[in-house]
Parts: structure tokens; sequence; C-alpha cells
């Protein structure tokens, strides 16, 4: 079966065949199978075809400034077979990726860059390179750089540096010394030399003398393989029997003595079951001697156990006392004053917990309250708050207890090991006015919530914890958390998730996707991996855990939902991601006391959604590298305007970052750069591509100011229109184009002096134009012209086509007026009265919605309000501007009609929310288009916005004009919603408003 290719990878491969071996006996199949997987993308395709145009001969070049995509194509065609030169690199000529531009000028690979960064006055960077090479050979064999690399992936730490460097002083040749007690960073860098084929004699085992890691060291001096350290400590026990914990209480005398052998091994097994067991038991027989006199209060319950089977005997044993009772019982709990029994215990749990019923507190509250300031200078209430917000449970309850209990006061302490419950209260009661002093990093020295231990044993917060396990991306050569390891390759979370390598088959879902877990030896993606059912903290459901970042569990909705936006924390009010966890809200980072998880790794902001940068980093990438493809300066220059308009701090960079990444109008820009289409109203105008797209990039330039003159819409209407007349049969082309150049245009234009350009005006003259081509494509198949065209056909063309029938009478009408067509008759056009309106039980359900639900979206409430309210049409809405809203005399006033509308709450309050709500380039429109700038938005989608709720716009307008018409007259009517005046009076009849006034007239 043959592959389809895209026309792009057609033309690279041209190139490179054009280039000669060895790309001329390649298949060609190949070629651009190989040309697809390097450049996945259209617009890498554009980069790698604009390099081969300009470069030499890409298979022979070894352009050390190769393109990436240059560079994975020569990478794939090696791996297919083909004679391929790799760039190599300028430090260790080896052919690897070229990441950096080195500091001689040339190109060099990551590792070298990383030794070349770390070097500061031209030396050698480590200190144990010098001692080496001055033991002469094999050292003075290598390349610098290849030994550097050796020592670099085998001793990376100063310290390990350091001690191996004093050791090569002091010690002979190391290749050859077999020194057993060298130390441990000197054999694993021979066992690493020793890999990459370098001649050196490892040192061997003083047992069984083969060359091992040595990492024990006998009484003798002997430095032993861990195998054979292994078997001397087996033998050394056979040789020397071990000794049963009941020999050893026999060597104490009396009771044990009493007791046959048999009998005291039979309580010993039968309270330590394990040989573990039975080992601890023989340290506590050592330690405290002799156990039958020793009363301890401390010891273990298995010793206890063990004398109380003796003293069941009859034999004279002392056992411990409680500390509480001082009676002789098994002690099972720890109290403050020592062990206790289980009575004692029950007993002070019960008084305890009456104490707190008494008192009313939860546990650490008294505690707090006895430390003294500033905890007594608020009310026990607020204390009980503190604490009850940071230990809801019993258990963390009881934690925090025991710390209060045993650390310094708390207000005071600054305890670096403190547990992140207290370290919240702190900042709970920082926040409510109180002089607290919270612990501080011991990196970053500022007061953050400490989250993890760092080597040195200091406490670390979330920014230093991700700074201490951040090491160079071997991809990316960023400073970031390794989260996996291949070989000398080390990745960081973004550059594994787009490594190949990343990816298997979920288990699940069967696709192919970065692993996100493997159980059981099965991988799982994160869609379809195994996690458990949880309360969310947001929509408080139960639902499936999706993540814990936040500091609490959410399902993957409200998740998406909290990071997918900014806005203003309800703390300090800044406008930010609103993803951390406090208490019982969504609050920033710098309020939650923790890290910034969704940061940009470009400027430092807090990014929304997936991707690595926020959306202004983002989308001033994304337009640097689209302006970057201009094929001339003048190109560039001519649409910098636009480049200025996209980049402005007024624009919404997530919606603009959505249309690049969809829109096909990014293609026409592009192909403008490049010099294929003029900046000109007639070149978009003549352009194949989807009206949507055209229509965008056009409203993009003129908002910008990249396009002078004015736009006549009847330009595209007459190319439109030549396109349509030449797929008309040839009999009749004659006369659609006569009915498409002239009639349809004279129409249009009448219309237009009497009610302006409107959105409706060319899509009318369209739809009339294409009812005339399918009514003369009808009579083509049956062998017929205008003039012997007959009333069946033009029934069954109505019958068909009942939407077509009515845009064709137009062209019927012409063609009788004209003489061509003699056979046909119009049927007299006749306006029914209206009848889709909704019920009033069903009306008063959607105007209640659209008052008092403030789930819905406020601009679909608008158009509820004043469609159902005022029956303001959907069309008219669309077009209202802000200077149709006009506020005096504390009334809201709103002009759609002759008369202004009185606009009472919240239709007013929603209006001008709306107004404070739009884009900066909004045009001055009431509802901006998302789409093309500086226009009103389609009136389709405010319809769209009811008929997602469930609601008929047609329905609803008519259950107000109903109710209007009962209670308005007709001519202020008339004037308040802007129709005409038959169309409002047919409303009149129908509803019946004609005779409303009747009875009283009757009755007068």
């Amino acid at each position: 079966m043959t592959t389809v290719h895209s026309p792009e990878a057609s033309q690279i491969a041209a190139m490179l065949i054009e280039q000669g071996a060895p790309w001329t006996g390649a298949d060609r199949e190949l070629l651009q199978r190989l040309i697809a997987e390097s450049a996945p993308s259209k617009i890498s395709m554009g980069r790698l075809r604009g390099y081969l145009s300009r470069s030499a001969p890409l298979a022979t070049s070894a352009d050390t400034f190769m393109l990436r995509n240059a560079r994975d194509l020569l990478c794939l065609a090696r791996d297919a077979g083909l004679d391929i030169e790799l760039p190599r690199c300028g430090s260790c000529s080896e052919e690897r990726p070229l990441v950096v531009t080195g500091q001689t000028g040339v190109r060099i690979c990551h590792r070298c860059s990383l030794a070349e960064s770390r070097r500061t006055d031209g030396a050698l960077m480590h200190p144990a390179i010098a001692p080496l090479l001055r033991q002469g050979a094999p050292w003075t064999n290598l390349p610098s750089a290849r030994l550097e690399a050796i020592l670099m992936t085998t001793v990376p730490s100063r310290s390990a540096a350091g001690r191996l460097a004093a050791y090569l002083k002091r010690s002979g040749p190391l290749a050859v010394s077999r020194d057993p007690s060298m130390p441990r960073c000197a054999r694993e860098f021979l066992l690493a030399c020793r890999a990459a084929g370098i001649e050196v004699a490892l040192p061997v085992c003083a047992r069984c003398g083969e060359e091992r890691r040595l990492p024990r060291i006998t009484e003798d001096g002997r430095r032993l393989c861990s195998r054979c350290v292994s078997r001397e400590r087996r033998a050394k026990r056979a040789a020397q029997p071990r000794r049963t914990p009941s020999d050893l209480l026999r060597d104490q005398g009396k009771p044990w003595t009493e007791i046959p052998l048999t009998d005291l091994d039979a309580i010993v097994a039968s309270v330590f079951t394990t040989a573990q067991g039975q080992g601890r038991f023989r340290n506590i027989i050592e330690k405290c001697a002799p156990l039958a006199a020793s009363a301890r209060n401390d010891l273990p319950q298995g010793a206890q156990k063990v004398l109380l089977a003796v003293r069941e005997r009859g034999l004279d044993v002392a056992l411990p006392k409680c500390a509480s009772c001082g009676e002789e019982r098994l002690l099972d709990h720890t109290s403050p004053d020592g062990r206790i029994c289980a009575t004692c215990f029950s007993r002070e749990s019960r008084a305890k917990k009456r104490a707190r019923e008494r008192a009313g507190m939860h546990p650490g509250t008294a505690i707090l309250i006895d430390q003294g300031r500033p905890w007594t200078d608020v009310p026990a209430s607020q204390v009980e708050a503190f604490v009850v917000a940071v230990a809801p449970t019993t258990q963390g309850a009881g934690r925090l207890a025991a710390y209060l209990r045993a650390a310094p006061p708390l207000a005071r302490s600054r305890d670096e090991e403190m547990p992140r419950a207290a370290q919240q209260l702190l900042r709970n009661a920082r926040e409510a006015g109180l002089p607290v002093e919270l612990p501080v990093c011991g990196h970053c020295g500022e007061e953050r919530l400490l989250v993890q231990t760092g080597p040195d044993g200091r406490r670390l917060c979330g920014p230093c914890q991700q700074q201490l396990y951040a090491a160079p991306c071997s991809i990316c050569n960023r400073h970031l958390p390794v989260t996996r390891r291949l070989g000398e390759t080390q990745f960081c979370a973004n550059c594994w998730r787009r490594d190949p390598r990343s990816r298997r088959h979920c288990t699940q879902c069967g696709r192919l996707r970065t692993t996100h877990s493997i159980i059981d030896g099965n991988p799982y993606c994160g869609v379809c991996v195994p996690k458990p059912e949880i309360t969310c903290f947001i929509c408080h459901k139960s639902r499936r855990l999706y993540s814990t970042r936040i500091g609490t569990g959410v399902c993957e909705n409200c998740f998406h939902s909290a990071t997918a936006y900014v806005r203003s924390c309800p703390d300090c009010g800044d406008k930010r991601v609103l993803a951390y966890a406090k208490g019982d809200r969504l609050v920033c980072a710098s309020c939650a006391g923790a890290a910034p998880i969704f940061a940009c790794s470009d400027c430092g902001r807090e990014r929304t959604g997936r991707r690595v940068l926020c959306s202004r980093c983002d989308l001033t990438r994304r337009a640097d590298e689209l302006f970057s493809s201009a094929a001339s300066g003048d190109a560039r220059a001519a649409l910098e305007p636009l480049s200025r308009y996209l980049l402005a701090e007024e624009q919404d960079p997530a919606r603009l970052l959505r249309w690049m990444n969809r829109s096909t109008s990014i293609a026409i820009l592009r192909r403008m750069l490049e010099g294929e289409i003029p900046l000109t109203h007639r070149a978009l105008d003549a352009l194949t591509e989807p009206p949507t797209a055209v229509q965008r990039v056009r409203a993009l330039l003129e908002v910008a100011g990249c396009l002078s003159d004015k736009h006549d819409p009847w330009q595209s209407y007459e190319q439109w229109a030549r396109a349509l007349v030449e797929d008309a049969p040839a009999a009749s082309r004659e006369h659609l184009a006569i009915f498409t150049r002239w009639v349809v245009p004279a129409t249009a234009r009448v219309q237009v002096r009497r009610r302006g350009m409107t959105d409706s005006t060319l899509s009318r003259a369209r739809e009339r134009s294409r009812a005339a081509l399918e009514f003369l494509q009808l009579l083509d198949s049956r062998n017929l012209t205008l003039d012997t065209a007959t009333q069946s056909i033009f029934d069954e063309f109505a019958l068909t086509s009942p939407r077509r029938a009515l845009a064709v009478r137009k062209f019927i009408r012409w063609a009788r007026d004209t003489g061509r067509i003699r056979r046909i008759a119009l049927p007299a056009e006749t306006k029914s009265a209206p009848s889709l309106a909704y019920s009033e039980e069903i009306y008063q359900y959607w105007i209640s919605r659209f008052l008092n639900d403030p789930e819905i979206r406020d601009e679909a409430r608008i158009v509820g309000l004043l469609v159902g309210l005022y029956a303001v049409p959907i069309t008219r809405l669309a077009k209202l501007k802000e200077e149709h809203l006009t506020h005096r005399d504390g009334k809201t006033r709103l002009s759609v009609g002759s008369a202004p509308l009185i606009l009472q709450e919240p239709v007013a309050e929603l209006l001008h929310k709306q107004v404070e709500q739009r884009g900066a380039y909004a045009g001055g429109w009431m509802f901006p288009s998302p789409l093309f700038p500086g226009r009103h938005i389609d009136p389709s989608t405010l319809h769209r916005h009811l008929q997602q709720l469930g609601c008929e716009t047609v329905r609803l307008r008519g259950a107000a004009m109903i109710n209007l018409t009962a209670t308005v007259p007709l001519g202020p009517l008339t004037e308040l919603v802007g129709r005409s005046l038959s169309a409002t009076g047919r409303w009149v009849n129908s509803s019946g408003g004609a005779y409303l006034s009747y009875p009283s007239l009757r009755g007068s």
C-alpha cells in the first residue's frame, strides 16, 4: 500500500535528488517518509526547504550550523543505510548533536559546552587532570577533552574530585598500581576507563583475586569484595555457634536455672516467633542483666511477657510497675511519666476527653494558651479556629498537640523542624494580626512554607527544593529538575515528554502516549492510569483523583478550570493563577506560601494551562517565527504594524494563540511575508482559501493599518460570480452572467440605499445566484431551455428545494419580464401571521433563569433578557454599539429603534459589565467579534448562546411580542422594537391585541 505524503515532502525530496549522490540512489518513497519524520509540521518543512535552497549539498556539507531538522534527516538517512557525513563537534570532533556555539565561535556538543562553561581562567577544569597527565601513559595518549569527560561523569562533585587529586599526588601511577586502598572515586574512574577501552589495571580482591569493587575492609586491613565479605561472615558464624536467649538467661542463674531448658525455649518461642525478634531479645538480656531482678519500667512488651510467663510458674521474678497505679502489670502504653498499663491508659484518656469536652477545646488549644502571649491576646475561640483549620482530623490534632507539648513556645521558636500544620497555623495567625515569627528557609532565608530537608540537614522551601534537584538538561540545556536519565543523557520533564522513547502503547486505551505509570508491568498513560475516588476540593463531588499539585486532591475538570485562567486572588486581590489550596478556598502561590508550580520558563511569570511558556511569551515566540519568514525587508516592513498589533499589551494572548494554532489564515499571512500574495484587497479577493480565513486576514490588516484603501465588498462578489458562471450549462451561461452581473447587484444596491449595507446583503445576493444556477442545471439535465421550461419543472424544483424556491423567484420574475420564460407563472406571495411563541409558563421559566441564574454566562443572559423582555431581534443586538447605551438622570437607556428603551436591573448592570469587559480593540461594538477585529459579532453566535441552553430564540421573541402587543400601542411599540409598521401589525392581529379594548367599548 502506497503512503500519501504532503506536497511539501515531495518538493523537499525533489530538491535532495537534484543534489546528487547519495540521494539519487535512494527510493523516493523512503525519502519522503524520512522527511515527514524529521519535519512533522508544515512550519518545520518550510524551514527545511528554505535551508536546502540556500546551503551546500546536505550529505557532504558537514555544516556545524546546520538546521536541527536537517540534522535529524541526516541521522535517519544514515540509519537507513545511506552514506552520510554528520557535522562534528568543534571541540571533541565527535559526531554529536551540536547545541551551542563555543567561546571560539564553533558549534560544540552539550558535554563540551558544560566543560567550557565551567572553565573560568582557561585552565582545565577538573583538578585530577594535571596529576593524571604527569603520570604519563595511558593518560597522555588520550585527548584532554575525552579524559575530562570521563572524569566529569564518574567524579562530578568537587569534594570527590579533591580527594581523587590528593590521592593521585601521593600514590604511584594509577593505571598500573592495583592499590587496594585507593578511594572509591579512583576505582569508579578506572572502571569507566576500562569500559571506554583504555588499558588500566584494577585492584583485586585480597581473598578471591578477582577485579571487583572492594567496598569492605576487614579487621586485618584487607580489601574484600562484597561476595567474599559475605563468605567470611558466614564462615565466622559457622565457627562460633550462636547462643540462644535461653542459654543467656540460664547464665544469669536463678530463677532461670530452675526451669527446664526445653520449657524455657518454649516460653521464648511463644513470645518471639521470628529470628529477628529473638535477636532483639538477646540484646535486651545483655543490657538489662540480671533480667529477673531489674524491674525496669521501660522494658519492651516481649520481655514483660516472658517475665509474666515465668511468674505464672511460681518463680520469683520482679515485674515492672505501672507509672500511674504502681501495680505490676503488662505495660503497653506510654505516658509523660513513663510506661503505664492499659487500665490506666483508658482512665487517663477518658479523663482527658472529659476535660476537653468541659473546656470545649481542641487538642493543642490549651497548650497554646498556656504558652502566654500572643495567644492570650485574642479570644480562646479564635485560637481554637486556628487549630481546627490546620488539624481537622483526630490523628492530625494528636500529632500537632504532641509537637506543641515537646517544642518551645510556638510563636517565637522559628523551629525549622516544625510540621507543616504548625507552619500553616502561624501563617493564619499572622494574617489575623498576631505578632508571630515564621521559620525561614535554610537556603534563601525567606519566610516560606518549608517542605523538605536538604542534604545538609536544613529545611528548604518549595523553590529551593526544585533548585536542589535541578541539573542541566542534555537536550534544552536549561537548569531544571531531572526527570529521566538514559546513560549520559539526562532529561527535564518537558524534553522527556517530547522524546519518542517516553511514549508506549497504553494498556487501557491502546494509544501511543507518554507513559505515566507502570502497574504490574503494564504501562498506562496519564488519562487511563488507575486513580482512587476522592471528594474533589473544588466541586465537592465524588470524582476520580486527577492531581494533588494544588496541595489537595481535585478532579480533572476542576484542575483544568482552575489553571486555565488568571483571576483576582481573594486574599491579595492580584490577577494570578488561583490553583493553591488555603483553608477552604483557592488563592495564589504567594498567599498560600507555596512555590509557583505554574511558572513560565522564560519570563518567570505565572502561566496558565499546560504550556511551558506563559501566553505572552509563547505569543511573542510564535510571532517572531512567523515574521522571520519574510522574503525581503519590504514585506516585513509592510506588515510591521500587524506585528505591533498582535503583540500589544491590550491583546488577549491566549485567544491569539488559539487562533494561530488552528486558523488557516496564518498560512495566508506567511505567503504574504514570502512575497507570494500582494498586500491588496484585490489579491485577497482572488484567493481560493475558505472565506472565513480570508475575512479574518482582511480584518486584521485593516485594523492594524496595513491596508490603506477601503475594500469594496462587491469586488469579491463579482469575482465569485464569474467563477459561478463557469459552472453553468453552456446554453444558459449567457443568461446567468447577465443576471449575476447586472440584476442581482442592482437589486442589492437599492436595498443598500434604503437600509444601508448589512451582513445579509451579500449573502442574499449569493443565495439568489446559486438558486438560479441550480434551476438552470435542472433544466439542462432534462434537455430543456428557459424558453421551453414548463410550470411542472418549477413545481418540481420548489418541492425538492423549498429554500431555493424562494431565492429563485427573483430570477424567474426577471426572465418573465425580459421574455426569456413564457410558460412559468409564480404563485402570489402571502405573508402568514406569526404563530411561533412559547406558552406563558415556559416563557416565565426562561425569563426567571436569565434574571437569577449566575451560572449562565453574562453574554447569554443579556441576549435572553433583551430578546425575552423587549423583543429585540438578534441581528439588531449584534450591531449594538457603545454609543447606543446611555446613562443619565439615574436611568439607563438603550437605543434599539427610534425611541430608546429604559432598562431595569439587572439588564442595565449586565450591559455596563459587558462594556467594561470588552477587549481593547472592540471597535466600539457592544459585542465585538472574536474572529474579525474591529467588527461586530455574528448574529448566529448570539443565537447559539441561547440554543446551547435549550432556549429557542424565535419562540422566546414571539412570547415577548405577544406580551408587548397586549400592553403597548402599535405606534410606540414600532418605535421601541425598531420593526416596520406592517410587521408589528401582524403580531398585534395574531395576539388579539386589536380586540383587547372591545369589552370596554361594548360596555360604554
